[in-house]
């Protein structure tokens, strides 16, 4: 039981990594997408 709850609770902490990943990334990409395409 104890390493399936470990298990749980890194995979929840992945998923709130990738998300918090993807927040930061998103932005950066739109912006780079901006300046590739202005010029």
């Amino acid at each position: 039981m104890k390493t399936k709850k470990e298990k749980e609770i890194k995979l929840i902490f992945v998923l709130i990594a990738i998300l918090f990943a993807a927040f930061l990334i998103i932005p950066v990409v739109r912006l780079l997408g901006k300046s590739v395409i202005g010029e």
